[in-house]
């Protein structure tokens, strides 16, 4: 998938999918809006325009100010010898190309789309051609040494110290700022002369004060928030606050950076695309249904290298990403240790999220899987039932052998363990038969991800049934990515499998979600989608509720997410990651179920 489609999916939400697409091109042209919409790509900022019916990539080009060659080398994916342009169909505008001087009234700085209200921004350079293009100070009026800057969104420190012509050091003295960080709508003294000072304290407040006008006074009842916004100011590791004594207070609006290799190759470049595109989805809903407000900034670390600076982390709410344990080691060399990463899809992470105190690790390992295997058998097993381990011959130190074996002995079942090379499964069911019981159930934990050894395990299983021995087989999720083994065999020996991932269809949220994906996207979600809905959605539920002392509640309880579920576990020594696993079943009727309300 190409860099276009991350952008576009950003786009999407904003739009309503009810017509049906047609083509552009036609006899009678719509006139053209110059859009109100902007996205930025690699540093790049864009015009959105929402194609209308009859439109046609002419009559764009032309209210844009633009050549068709300039909108067509901008969207490689456009079908246009084919298709032409279709209703509905996003067309990006390079915004340093657009002639703003022929649409004064449409490019009105922080203009927004009346449409469809969206709860996110994807944070954008201001355009070419807009103010931050002309860095002069106004001309001097009255007698005061200093005019006033109110902090739009889309700026930070720097941009303005650049806008100016100064240092973002002599910006901060006249306004005695201890920290470089700065809050839209915040009001910044900047001097016409910045060789001269002023006083501090008379800066101080003034800085604080935002834009009355736009902003009406907090009431009393946000005593808490005012403390909290206080807090932030202070470099303090949370680590160090025992959790009783901290206040939690929530936040409705949320600043997340999400850190992703977003010019990948082909194949793994879909599945971050997918990823992406369910956390926007996410993060719509948490807008419209909660009112939480997205602040969101995406970063491209495919080449390697990390783009934000230790200021970037600190002024971030959430950061998600990145996806390689390199470039998460990148990441952590350069991110404060109050402040915590996420890392949204490796599992493989979790060692280091072992021994590193800021990184928060979202999958569920496997490790975890086989745990929950043996506290399942624990809890199923009767007085009378047969516990029976089975393992490839030779491979006991593995994984998953090593793993259950350790975690058999720790629980205290007594169980018995039977393990074979590949080869000898041909009358192999008859040595399993020897330490089965006819007159008890029998509770098999199968330790393997073979899928050879697995699909002879439950085939000779299946023969033993047919014997009228009453089978279970316990075992972790690998199994049920298994092409080779009939499903039906699975039913048959009434498959218990622990799980990072299972999607439950008869989910009301689920349905909603699948509803409003394809709605959106106009294709089938994947696991990434469901898993970048999932991440988005709990993390930022957690620190709108309890702030950023968030992870303090995260060990207290367990969220069920569309396909995983959520409850953290700390390291000692080291960060935290997630513990919790699901239980699925196939039973004999052919149904596959989703067990609810068990204990961890």
């Amino acid at each position: 998938m190409k860099k276009l489609t991350i952008i576009l999916l950003t786009c999407l939400l904003a739009l309503d999918y009810s017509g049906q697409v047609v083509f552009a091109q036609g006899y009678q042209q719509t006139p053209v809006t110059v859009s109100k919409e902007k996205v930025r790509l690699n540093g790049k900022v864009y015009y959105s325009h929402v194609v209308l019916e009859k439109q046609t990539l002419f009559s764009v080009a032309k209210a844009y100010g633009v050549t068709m060659q300039d909108i067509v080398k901008a969207n490689p994916a456009l079908d246009l010898a084919n298709n032409g342009l279709k209703k509905n169909q996003i067309v990006l505008i390079p915004a340093e190309l657009v002639n703003t001087a022929s649409h004064p009234e449409e490019m009105k700085e922080e203009a927004t789309d009346d449409r469809v209200p969206s709860p996110i921004k994807v944070r954008e350079e201001a355009p070419a051609g807009e103010e931050t293009a002309n860095p002069a100070i106004p001309e001097k009026k009255g007698n005061k040494d200093y005019f006033i800057h109110i902090v739009k969104w889309y700026e930070d420190l720097s941009d303005i110290a650049k806008k100016y012509g100064m240092s973002e050091e002599t910006i901060m003295r006249y306004n005695g700022m201890k920290s470089s960080k700065v809050k839209k709508k915040m009001r910044l003294k900047i001097p016409y002369r910045p060789d001269e000072t002023v006083d501090t304290k008379d800066s101080e407040a003034e800085a604080a004060v935002p834009d009355q006008a736009a902003v009406p006074a907090a009431p009393a009842t946000d005593t808490l928030e005012v403390a909290q916004q206080e807090a932030d100011s202070v470099e303090v590791d949370e680590r160090d606050i025992p959790w009783y004594k901290t206040i939690f207070t929530g936040k409705k609006d949320v600043k997340i950076s999400l850190l992703f290799p977003l010019n990948a190759d082909k194949a793994v470049n879909e599945n971050f695309a997918d990823f992406y595109a369910g956390a926007l989805l996410a993060a719509r809903d948490l807008g419209s249904k909660d009112g939480i407000n997205l602040d969101i900034n995406v970063y491209d670390v495919a080449s390697g290298n990390i783009p934000l600076t230790k200021e970037n982390f600190e002024g971030s709410d959430l950061v998600i990403g990145p996806v390689s344990r390199k470039d998460i080691t990148a990441a952590l060399d350069v991110c404060p240790r109050n402040k915590y990463l996420i890392s949204p899809l490796d599992p493989g992470v979790s060692a280091l999220a072992a021994t590193t105190p800021n990184l928060i690790q979202a999958p569920t390992p496997a490790a975890f899987q086989y745990k929950d295997v043996v506290n399942w058998v624990r809890e199923d097993k009767g007085e009378a039932d047969r516990v029976l381990l089975i393992y490839e011959k030779d491979a006991k130190e593995s994984t998953a052998a090593a793993s259950m074996l350790a975690a058999l002995d720790s629980s205290r079942i007594e169980y018995k363990t039977l393990s074979y090379g590949i080869l000898e499964g041909r009358n192999i069911d008859r040595s399993m038969a020897e330490l089965l019981s006819k007159e008890a159930p029998n509770r098999i934990i199968l330790a393997s991800e073979s899928e050879a050894f697995v699909g002879d395990v439950v085939r000779n299983l299946n023969l033993l049934i047919h014997g009228k021995y009453a089978i279970t087989l316990y075992s972790p999720s690998k199994i049920r990515n298994f092409e080779t083994i009939d499903v039906e065999s699975l039913h048959n020996v009434n498959l218990h499998v622990s799980t990072t991932y299972f999607i439950d269809y008869d989910d009301a949220r689920v349905r909603s979600f699948l509803l409003a994906y394809r709605a959106l996207y106009k294709t089938e979600p994947s696991q990434f989608a469901f898993q970048g809905y999932d991440v988005m959605d709990y993390f930022t539920r957690m620190y709108s509720k309890y702030g950023r002392n968030w992870y303090k509640m995260a060990s207290r309880g367990r969220t069920a997410g569309l396909q995983a579920d959520y409850r953290f576990i700390e390291y000692k020594g080291g960060g935290f990651t997630n513990g919790a696993v699901r239980r699925v079943t196939y039973d004999p009727g052919y149904t596959i179920t989703l067990v609810k309300n068990y204990k961890d």
